[in-house]
């Protein structure tokens, strides 16, 4: 089996990605971009062939790479999401938000990625597709 050598990284800094070369460099290229900005906290990236969905604790933003125009978008303040695979299906796990039991007790602040009172409550599992050809 042939490995190809990686031609670029995604650099994720709070809701800003950077697409850097293997030395580091931001790429340059006259197709895409080397940089996108997301309206949300990012925790989790999936680089298709022509976008990136980044994943925050409500939902997910896609992006298109040529010109940063959002592509998709879910919102629902009522769950919180984790992406739990993406190698060749996306796969979410969600359960209901935490952070509107937070607001009523301050003292009891948790997140999605908290694994405790995160692996207790019953979740739900979601399959993403349509996102690219296959």
């Amino acid at each position: 089996m042939k490995k190809t050598p990686i031609q670029y990284l995604f650099v994720m800094e709070v809701n800003n990605i950077t697409i850097v070369n293997s030395q580091g460099k931001p790429r340059t290229s006259r197709r895409t971009l080397s940089e996108l900005h997301f309206d949300c906290e990012v925790r989790s990236l999936v680089c298709l062939q022509d976008s990136v969905l980044a994943f925050h604790e409500h939902g997910m933003q896609g992006r298109n790479l040529k010109d940063n125009e959002v592509t998709q978008e879910v919102y629902d303040h009522t769950r919180s999401f984790r992406v739990i695979g993406s190698d060749r299906l996306i796969v979410l796990q969600s359960r209901p938000s935490l952070s509107s039991k937070s607001e009523n007790n301050p003292t009891q602040s948790m997140s999605a990625l908290t694994t405790a009172p995160f692996s207790s409550t019953p979740c739900d599992l979601h399959i993403l597709m349509g996102h690219e050809n296959t």
